[in-house]
């Protein structure tokens, strides 16, 4: 007769000699890796997009303090005076591409913002500057003769 032996059959994963990974294994970190990398990703985006917002902003607040300092700088001028009280805007500095300029000068004498008996020697100067992405800064400031 013949002696045949089969091998004893053992379940998948417990043979020492078996090595690497099965498929599912495989396809479950591919997964995994790919979410992580669309999180950071989206991550990067948005640090991105705020860092630009950011910069914007300062560069607006930034140019805004200058012509703020160039208006104060000017002689003072009357509440009859509309060389820069109404007209186009007193521009003293140099608008980068992207960036515009409003601004606006309330004499004392102007009723709905100052008492004019006591307020004559008085100026409220109102800087707008508007940059790219819309972002807006506005600065308010007073001009004292």
């Amino acid at each position: 007769m013949l002696n045949i032996r089969l091998p004893k059959l053992r379940k998948p994963g417990m043979l020492r000699e078996e090595k690497g990974f099965t498929l599912i294994e495989v396809l479950i970190s591919i997964v995994l890796l790919g979410l992580i990398t669309a999180s950071l990703a989206f991550g990067l985006g948005s640090a991105s997009k705020g860092l630009v917002h950011n910069d914007s902003r300062q560069t607006a607040k930034n140019l805004a303090e200058s012509q703020i300092e160039y208006i104060k700088n000017l002689p003072f001028a009357s509440a009859y005076d509309t060389s820069y009280h109404a007209g186009p805007p007193v521009t003293g500095i140099q608008l980068p591409t992207g960036y515009s300029l409003s601004n606006v000068i309330h004499s004392g004498t102007d009723s709905a913002y100052f008492n004019p008996i006591r307020d004559a020697n008085i100026q409220l100067i109102i800087i707008t500057i508007t940059g790219p992405g819309n972002v807006t800064y506005t600065l308010k400031d007073y001009k004292v003769r």
